[in-house]
């Protein structure tokens, strides 16, 4: 008798167990798991051949994105969350580079001013 009445209470610890367990994930949205943002690029000073490259703050040397404006005075970028170089290239003018961070569900923007400094500013 008392080997069959453990046999039920541990059975019962276990059920209760994945029970607990299952409901905890179930609550997860996916959106919950998205480590997703993005950063929104705009220039004062347009020119016909600026190419952005966007590179890990952990590795400077091999772009992560790249992409050419052809004549657009801003772009939108998704990115996962983190911190990221923004380095824009072009014959006709010169440009810095400029450090920007990616939030979860926020657009990071980056303004080039008519001197070509990046400003960066967040918003939700």
């Amino acid at each position: 008798m008392k080997t069959k009445l453990f046999f039920n209470l541990s059975a019962v610890k276990v059920l209760l167990f994945f029970l607990f367990f299952s409901i905890c994930f179930s609550c997860l949205k996916e959106d919950d798991l998205k480590q997703n943002g993005r950063v929104n690029i705009s220039f004062t000073n347009k020119h016909p051949d600026i190419i952005l490259s966007v590179y890990s703050i952990d590795n400077e040397t091999t772009p992560i994105y790249e992409v050419s404006m052809d004549n657009r005075v801003d772009i939108e970028i998704p990115l996962n969350v983190g911190n990221y170089i923004l380095k824009p290239y072009s014959s006709s003018a010169f440009y810095g580079k400029t450090g920007f961070q990616i939030m979860k569900d926020n657009t990071t923007y980056i303004e080039f001013d008519k001197n070509n400094i990046g400003i960066v500013r967040f918003s939700n």
